[in-house]
Protein backbone atom coordinates (compact mmCIF):
# COMPACT_ATOMS: atom_id res chain seq x y z
CA UNK A 1 0.00 0.00 0.00
CA UNK A 2 1.10 3.55 -0.68
CA UNK A 3 1.19 5.96 2.20
CA UNK A 4 0.15 9.47 1.33
CA UNK A 5 2.99 11.73 0.16
CA UNK A 6 3.66 14.60 -2.22
CA UNK A 7 4.27 12.18 -5.11
CA UNK A 8 0.73 10.86 -4.75
CA UNK A 9 -0.62 14.41 -4.72
CA UNK A 10 1.44 15.34 -7.81
CA UNK A 11 0.34 12.20 -9.68
CA UNK A 12 -3.30 12.93 -8.82
CA UNK A 13 -2.95 16.51 -10.11
CA UNK A 14 -1.31 15.30 -13.33
CA UNK A 15 -4.03 12.69 -13.89
CA UNK A 16 -6.71 15.28 -13.06
CA UNK A 17 -5.34 17.59 -15.73
CA UNK A 18 -5.51 14.70 -18.21
CA UNK A 19 -9.16 14.16 -17.23
CA UNK A 20 -9.89 17.86 -17.74
CA UNK A 21 -8.11 17.70 -21.14
CA UNK A 22 -10.02 14.55 -22.10
CA UNK A 23 -6.92 12.36 -22.40
CA UNK A 24 -7.28 10.25 -19.23
CA UNK A 25 -8.17 6.58 -19.85
CA UNK A 26 -11.90 6.04 -19.26
CA UNK A 27 -11.55 3.45 -16.49
CA UNK A 28 -8.90 5.33 -14.53
CA UNK A 29 -9.01 5.05 -10.75
CA UNK A 30 -7.34 7.77 -8.73
CA UNK A 31 -5.14 6.59 -5.86
CA UNK A 32 -5.06 8.94 -2.87
CA UNK A 33 -2.75 6.88 -0.67
CA UNK A 34 -3.41 4.84 2.42
CA UNK A 35 -5.55 6.53 5.08
CA UNK A 36 -3.41 8.87 7.17
CA UNK A 37 -3.07 8.48 10.92
CA UNK A 38 -5.45 11.43 11.29
CA UNK A 39 -8.11 9.61 9.23
CA UNK A 40 -7.46 6.38 11.09
CA UNK A 41 -7.95 8.19 14.41
CA UNK A 42 -11.44 9.09 13.16
CA UNK A 43 -12.22 5.41 12.54
CA UNK A 44 -11.37 5.20 8.84
CA UNK A 45 -9.68 1.86 8.09
CA UNK A 46 -5.97 1.71 7.29
CA UNK A 47 -6.61 0.99 3.62
CA UNK A 48 -5.87 2.59 0.27
CA UNK A 49 -8.23 5.46 -0.69
CA UNK A 50 -9.54 5.35 -4.26
CA UNK A 51 -11.78 7.51 -6.44
CA UNK A 52 -13.15 6.35 -9.78
CA UNK A 53 -12.63 9.01 -12.47
CA UNK A 54 -16.08 8.36 -14.00
CA UNK A 55 -17.69 8.91 -10.60
CA UNK A 56 -15.77 12.18 -10.18
CA UNK A 57 -16.97 13.40 -13.59
CA UNK A 58 -20.60 12.44 -12.80
CA UNK A 59 -20.48 14.19 -9.43
CA UNK A 60 -19.07 17.37 -11.01
CA UNK A 61 -22.07 17.50 -13.35
CA UNK A 62 -24.84 16.90 -10.79
CA UNK A 63 -27.50 19.60 -10.89
CA UNK A 64 -27.74 20.05 -7.13
CA UNK A 65 -24.06 20.90 -6.63
CA UNK A 66 -22.04 21.15 -9.86
CA UNK A 67 -18.36 22.00 -9.69
CA UNK A 68 -15.34 22.49 -11.90
CA UNK A 69 -13.01 19.48 -12.00
CA UNK A 70 -10.07 21.88 -11.64
CA UNK A 71 -11.30 22.56 -8.07
CA UNK A 72 -10.15 19.04 -7.18
CA UNK A 73 -6.47 19.97 -7.46
CA UNK A 74 -4.62 18.68 -4.36
CA UNK A 75 -7.57 16.49 -3.31
CA UNK A 76 -5.31 13.78 -1.80
CA UNK A 77 -3.69 16.30 0.53
CA UNK A 78 -7.05 17.88 1.40
CA UNK A 79 -8.59 14.50 2.26
CA UNK A 80 -5.56 13.25 4.19
CA UNK A 81 -5.29 16.51 6.21
CA UNK A 82 -8.95 17.45 6.76
CA UNK A 83 -10.56 20.22 8.76
CA UNK A 84 -12.86 17.60 10.28
CA UNK A 85 -14.25 14.09 9.82
CA UNK A 86 -17.84 13.11 10.61
CA UNK A 87 -19.82 9.90 10.72
CA UNK A 88 -22.24 9.75 7.80
CA UNK A 89 -25.91 10.04 8.70
CA UNK A 90 -26.96 8.08 5.62
CA UNK A 91 -24.71 5.01 5.42
CA UNK A 92 -23.04 2.94 8.12
CA UNK A 93 -19.28 2.66 7.68
CA UNK A 94 -19.13 5.92 5.75
CA UNK A 95 -17.55 9.22 6.69
CA UNK A 96 -17.88 12.82 5.56
CA UNK A 97 -14.51 14.57 5.29
CA UNK A 98 -14.59 18.37 5.43
CA UNK A 99 -11.66 19.66 3.36
CA UNK A 100 -9.99 23.04 2.99
CA UNK A 101 -10.76 23.08 -0.76
CA UNK A 102 -13.28 25.83 -1.44
CA UNK A 103 -15.70 26.94 -4.15
CA UNK A 104 -16.38 30.58 -3.36
CA UNK A 105 -16.96 30.31 0.42
CA UNK A 106 -18.25 26.73 0.41
CA UNK A 107 -15.86 23.99 1.49
CA UNK A 108 -15.82 20.70 -0.34
CA UNK A 109 -16.67 17.49 1.43
CA UNK A 110 -15.62 14.02 0.36
CA UNK A 111 -17.88 11.13 1.31
CA UNK A 112 -15.79 8.04 1.94
CA UNK A 113 -17.04 4.49 2.41
CA UNK A 114 -14.62 2.42 4.47
CA UNK A 115 -13.94 -1.28 3.85
CA UNK A 116 -15.58 -1.33 0.42
CA UNK A 117 -14.87 -4.48 -1.54
CA UNK A 118 -13.36 -3.73 -4.95
CA UNK A 119 -12.83 -6.93 -6.90
CA UNK A 120 -10.77 -9.00 -4.43
CA UNK A 121 -9.45 -6.25 -2.18
CA UNK A 122 -10.83 -3.97 0.54
CA UNK A 123 -10.43 -0.23 -0.05
CA UNK A 124 -11.67 3.10 1.22
CA UNK A 125 -13.76 4.43 -1.64
CA UNK A 126 -14.68 8.07 -2.17
CA UNK A 127 -18.31 7.89 -3.24
CA UNK A 128 -19.02 11.60 -3.60
CA UNK A 129 -17.34 14.99 -3.63
CA UNK A 130 -19.20 18.31 -3.60
CA UNK A 131 -19.16 21.84 -2.19
CA UNK A 132 -21.19 21.88 1.05
CA UNK A 133 -23.45 24.89 0.96
CA UNK A 134 -24.62 25.11 4.54
CA UNK A 135 -22.28 25.98 7.41
CA UNK A 136 -25.23 25.52 9.79
CA UNK A 137 -25.61 21.92 8.55
CA UNK A 138 -21.96 21.25 9.41
CA UNK A 139 -22.52 22.90 12.79
CA UNK A 140 -25.48 20.55 13.19
CA UNK A 141 -23.22 17.55 12.59
CA UNK A 142 -20.90 18.84 15.31
CA UNK A 143 -23.77 19.47 17.71
CA UNK A 144 -25.23 16.00 17.03
CA UNK A 145 -22.04 14.22 18.08
CA UNK A 146 -21.10 13.06 14.58
CA UNK A 147 -17.61 14.62 14.67
CA UNK A 148 -14.86 11.97 14.84
CA UNK A 149 -11.85 14.23 14.26
CA UNK A 150 -11.24 17.98 14.11
CA UNK A 151 -8.24 20.18 13.49
CA UNK A 152 -9.40 22.27 16.43
CA UNK A 153 -7.54 25.46 15.50
CA UNK A 154 -8.58 25.46 11.85
CA UNK A 155 -12.15 24.35 12.63
CA UNK A 156 -12.44 27.06 15.30
CA UNK A 157 -11.35 29.67 12.75
CA UNK A 158 -13.68 28.19 10.12
CA UNK A 159 -16.67 28.41 12.49
CA UNK A 160 -15.77 31.93 13.65
CA UNK A 161 -15.76 33.25 10.08
CA UNK A 162 -19.22 31.75 9.49
CA UNK A 163 -20.77 32.76 12.79
CA UNK A 164 -23.43 35.46 12.43
CA UNK A 165 -22.78 38.82 14.04
CA UNK A 166 -25.26 38.09 16.82
CA UNK A 167 -24.33 35.60 19.52
CA UNK A 168 -27.38 33.64 20.55
CA UNK A 169 -27.16 30.47 22.57
CA UNK A 170 -29.58 28.94 20.08
CA UNK A 171 -27.40 29.67 17.06
CA UNK A 172 -26.08 26.28 15.81
CA UNK A 173 -22.67 27.70 14.90
CA UNK A 174 -22.24 29.33 18.31
CA UNK A 175 -23.21 26.04 19.95
CA UNK A 176 -20.81 24.09 17.75
CA UNK A 177 -17.90 26.31 18.83
CA UNK A 178 -18.57 25.24 22.42
CA UNK A 179 -18.81 21.57 21.41
CA UNK A 180 -15.55 21.91 19.45
CA UNK A 181 -13.74 23.39 22.46
CA UNK A 182 -14.81 20.40 24.58
CA UNK A 183 -14.08 17.81 21.86
CA UNK A 184 -11.11 15.49 22.29
CA UNK A 185 -9.56 13.78 19.28
CA UNK A 186 -8.59 10.13 19.57
CA UNK A 187 -4.89 9.69 20.17
CA UNK A 188 -3.38 9.45 16.71
CA UNK A 189 -0.52 7.27 17.95
CA UNK A 190 -3.04 4.71 19.24
CA UNK A 191 -5.38 4.71 16.26
CA UNK A 192 -5.14 0.99 15.71
CA UNK A 193 -2.55 1.13 12.96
Amino acid sequence: MNFYNEEINSKFNSDLQQQIDGTLPLKHVYKLGEASEVLQSAGIPKLEIELDSKRLRRKSLQENHPFDLADMKNLPEAVQKPLAVFDSTTKDGSFVILTEIQQQEKNYVAVLQGNRKNENIQINSIRSVYPKESASAIAGWINSGLMKYADKNKMGDWLSVREPNYHSRQNPITLSKTVLQQFTNNNIANCGA
